[in-house]
């Protein structure tokens, strides 16, 4: 319940594209976010999703930092 589906999809997209341009790997940290919001990663994901890059981008950050907050926090009550 910390992000959508919808933006679970959308992360699931961004790293099938991201193998897809770099299937070693190589390149993975480039554009922050592990890589995953370069400009060219988050413009051919927002293509496939008729959304702006800048959208890609800003979804992508909200979402990690979803998913970091809910991992501390599991961690924290787990530990």
């Amino acid at each position: 319940d910390v992000i959508t589906t919808d933006d679970r999809e959308l992360l699931a997209s961004l790293i099938t594209t991201a193998r897809a341009l770099d299937p070693t790997g190589e390149h993975s940290r480039d554009g922050g976010v592990a890589g995953l919001s370069s400009h060219q990663l988050s413009g051919l994901v927002a293509q496939e999703w008729g959304v702006c890059a800048r959208t890609v981008r800003r979804r992508t950050a909200r979402c990690l930092a979803a998913l970091t907050g809910a991992a501390a926090e599991y961690l924290r009550i787990a530990g």
